[in-house]
């Protein structure tokens, strides 16, 4: 925590969500392979981490 400044949970899912907007970029993978791919349990997991530190939804930020 003292070297990264955030706890080693917020840390793990900000590397999560960093993944995830990688992998929305494109438009043939669906929203819950991501989710699986970058660790999540699910879709609703994801959606929900993302609206929380992202302030969109994934399939938001797809379409931007």
């Amino acid at each position: 925590k003292q070297t990264l400044g955030k706890s080693p949970h917020s840390y793990l899912l900000d590397r999560r969500l960093g993944r995830a907007r990688d992998l929305l970029r494109d438009p043939t993978r669906s929203l819950s392979d991501i989710a699986l791919a970058c660790g999540f349990a699910s879709q609703a997991h994801m959606a929900t981490v993302f609206k929380q530190r992202l302030g969109v939804s994934p399939s938001g930020l797809r379409r931007t």
